[in-house]
């Protein structure tokens, strides 16, 4: 039995003339229920103990270097068993070692399953973000944050009944944010596979900042969406056109052989250099070869139940979360806390407690320190979960921490002790809606014309990929003249040519899968084949990003594709020393429940853990597009907005032509 102490409230002297005597007894007991309702709601929900300073458990289950900087679990245990095909074809299977690297990615990426029950879970028993809540720790036993400082928030995820989860595997994501100084960066979220999560903020500017965490999707939506990747991978198709003549088919086309195989004879249009397997049903009355051009198709529906459909919710209905009772003008108001019911995609979780904090400037010549121990890590959950202890009480005594408590009836200490620092890094961060990178090649502004093309003379920038890429080469079109090549802008390829300055630059759209208008076959290239025609050198460019088409597909997929661009590369760089090879990351999209089968924010988080991680140790430059669109305050869009562009292009341009003294520091 947990033991509780506290003072009691007394509530005999209410003002004169606030209620009349005839009815005062009545109403001091309708005061007194609603004053011990909230009451108990605020035992039940803590999560703002503000002399608390004690950090989250996770410094002591320290995560894997996560291949995406904004969310990390607990390290799953390796599995042994072999990668499962959930994408067949018919080339030859991944070599030993291929087989191998592929098991590392795919434990790498792991994601927490819900625990074993009825499928799919009843929507009472999934995470309701109306009811989760989230708190900021306090400072550490410091007077205040200061510019270095980490900053820590516990979330508690909760179901629609109001109880604490017990699972991890929710999709969280968290951004620290100042609009009066146009400051934003992302948060890294931490899972402790037991419900709760801690929510790390670096603090990069000195003045106002505000936490906020979003649950993106629950653990119970991914679980569908595991489940749709894995049992439908061609739940997007693709045609084409094959004509002779007059005469003209157009059959369905899909990147893995489709479940009727081999009762309906197929066009294998594989790729004979890459190997990238492609199949279309083959055409009554022509052949394969006639085949003239590749476009979407559309999407298979409906893919989930009615009952999996509302854990994709956009809107819901308007309903009281809970009330509190306050003195205003001489009378008691009661005063709701109003929220959507049952939206549960992309949402805002609510803050118990302040959200927002002053940070101080770094002092000079000292250093800030995160102090935890996991047994207060364990008092902190039962108190946020409604099962807490009495007689608390935390000393902070320098980077050290104590405290006491009593539970059944037993009263624990722990012993002072000095934990390890584990801090997150972001990429970067924005201020005075400027990216300013973390490390490596500082950035630079490129804001005129004469800025851009002075750095780019004398260069031939290569750009491939889906459409986010393709929004690079708009921009910097309004700089270098565009040659027109008579193809459609959404398509292409696309060519700018400045003579004056001796600037060539072009974009090609990668090969399948891509959702694209009719593009004739011949334009339709894979990247690794366009990256080995390349010479290289000190005056080559090459920026490439290739992800947005490859959401709905399983991993595989992605890997493939990846390591056929990683080969093609290694080999360019061979060949071509100086060569700047640059790779643009995935960033959050608009979704809704139709989009998220197919387009999910977890599909990308997922295949950008897979191409960091592919990557890694090369000699090539990441533009991190993931962290620079979570930090940001615009919405989300799978093509971010022009302010968020341009810090891309002058992050690159920064790489492309940095500053001497740069060079020589």
């Amino acid at each position: 039995m947990v033991t509780v102490e506290y003072d009691a409230v007394s509530y005999h002297a209410l003002p004169k003339g606030l209620i009349n005597s005839r009815h005062r007894f009545k109403y001091v007991l309708v005061f007194l229920f609603l004053a011990v309702s909230v009451f108990i709601f605020l035992l039940r929900d803590i999560v703002t103990l503000e002399g608390l300073s004690c950090h989250t458990a996770w410094l002591f289950f320290p995560p894997r270097n996560s291949s995406c900087a904004a969310y990390t679990q607990k390290t799953p245990q390796p599995s042994q068993h072999p990668v499962p095909t959930f994408c067949r074809h018919r080339g030859p299977g991944p070599t030993p070692d291929e087989a191998l690297e592929d098991r590392r990615l795919l434990d790498a990426i792991a994601w927490p399953q819900p625990p074993a029950g009825p499928v799919p879970a009843p929507l009472n028993q999934t995470s309701d973000p109306a009811h989760s809540l989230f708190a900021i720790l306090a400072s550490r036993g410091l007077r205040a944050w200061r510019v270095g400082d980490q900053l820590e928030a516990l979330v508690q995820m909760k179901d629609f009944q109001g109880r604490s989860k017990r699972h991890g595997g929710d999709f969280l994501v968290a951004r620290l944010h100042s609009p009066a100084l146009g400051a934003g960066v992302a948060g890294r979220v931490v899972d402790h596979l037991d419900g709760s999560y801690s929510a790390l903020f670096p603090l990069p500017w000195a003045g106002p900042a505000t936490a906020t965490v979003t649950m993106v999707h629950s653990s119970e939506a991914v679980a569908v969406l595991r489940r749709l990747r894995e049992r439908w991978p061609n739940r997007i198709f693709f045609h084409s056109l094959y004509r002779v003549g007059n005469l003209s088919e157009t059959t369905a086309c899909l990147p893995c052989l489709p479940p009727d195989y081999p009762l309906r004879p197929l066009c294998n249009h594989t790729d004979p250099h890459t190997g990238e397997p492609w199949y279309c049903y083959k055409p009554e009355r022509l052949g394969c070869d006639f085949r003239v051009n590749h476009a979407m198709g559309g999407y298979q529906k409906p893919l989930y139940s009615k009952q999996e459909a509302l854990l994709f919710r956009r809107s819901g209905a308007v309903r009281l979360l809970f009330s509190f009772v306050t003195y205003i003008s001489g009378a008691f108001i009661l005063v709701p806390l109003i929220t959507r019911s049952g939206v549960n995609l992309k949402v805002v979780l609510h803050a118990s407690g302040p959200d927002s904090i002053d940070v101080l400037p770094q002092k000079i010549g000292k250093q800030s320190h995160t102090v935890v121990h996991s047994r207060c890590y364990r008092l902190w959950r039962r108190l946020l979960m409604g099962v807490g202890g009495a007689h608390l009480y935390v000393f902070h005594l320098g980077t050290f921490v104590s405290y006491s408590f009593v539970v059944d009836g037993q009263k624990l200490e722990n012993s002072s002790t000095r934990a390890e620092l584990v801090k997150y890094t972001p990429a970067g961060y924005y201020y005075q809606s400027y990216w300013k990178p973390v490390g490596g090649t500082p950035a630079r502004r490129f804001d005129t014309s004469s800025s851009i093309t002075q750095c780019l003379t004398g260069k031939v920038i290569n750009m491939y990929g889906d459409s986010t890429m393709r929004q690079w080469f708009e921009y910097l079109s309004a700089f270098i003249p565009v040659f027109n090549l008579h193809r459609s802008k959404m398509v292409g390829p696309l060519m700018a040519v400045d003579s004056k300055h001796n600037i060539l630059m072009k974009y090609r759209c990668h090969g399948p899968p891509i959702r694209i208008r009719p593009v004739v076959v011949s334009e339709l290239r894979y990247v690794a084949n366009e990256l080995d025609g390349l010479a290289g050198g000190p005056d080559t460019v090459v920026l490439f990003s290739v992800w947005a088409h490859f959401t709905s597909f399983p991993v595989e997929v992605y890997i493939r594709r990846m390591r056929h661009i990683r080969r093609a590369t290694v080999r360019l760089l061979a060949r071509g020393p100086g060569t700047l090879v640059v790779i643009r990351s995935a960033n959050f999209v608009a979704m809704d429940q139709t989009t998220s089968t197919h387009s999910s924010d977890w599909f990308s988080l997922q295949m950008d853990g897979v191409l960091r991680a592919m990557f890694q140790g090369m000699a090539v430059v990441l533009v991190d597009a993931w962290e620079m669109t979570l930090a940001h305050h615009s919405a989300h869009n799978i093509h971010p907005p022009p302010p968020v562009i341009k810090n891309m292009v002058d992050l690159v341009l920064a790489h492309v032509c940095p500053d001497e003294t740069d060079k020589k520091s």
